[in-house]
């Protein structure tokens, strides 16, 4: 008796290649300039791939314009080791009034460079 395959779905492409990017090595952001005052560490946070909902997020807040992009940035993008977001959104009000701007800055600018390659877009989209 002759089995048909079912047909893949370019859905499940989509899952696989996202589930292969989670499944990588986050990228390790040092930031030396935060020390933990009791034991002198250097902050440490991990970027992994952006979801389409983080990306939407990300895109909001650069069209309200300001640095709400940057804290909004900080709070989706910056992740422990098993993924969990180390700023949560009730931090925001402490990051904006609390917090030196350029320090604030800085850690967007290296979480930015730190973005798995997954994530950016290919160099050719969008060029005939």
């Amino acid at each position: 008796m002759k089995t048909t395959a079912k047909p893949v779905h370019p859905v499940d492409w989509l899952r696989h290649a996202y589930r292969e990017a989670m499944d990588g090595k986050p990228r390790k952001v040092e930031f030396p300039e935060l020390t933990n005052p009791e034991t002198g560490e250097p902050f440490v946070c991990y970027v992994w791939p952006e979801t389409v909902a983080e990306q939407d997020r990300l895109q909001r807040a650069v069209a309200m314009g300001g640095l709400e992009s940057v804290l909004q940035t900080v709070v989706v993008r910056c992740k422990d080791r098993d993924r969990n977001r180390i700023f949560q959104d009730g931090h925001m009000a402490m990051l904006r009034r609390e917090c030196l701007a350029g320090t604030i800055v800085e850690l967007c600018l290296r979480i930015n460079r730190a973005d798995p390659p997954a994530t950016r877009e290919p160099e050719n989209v969008g060029k005939s």
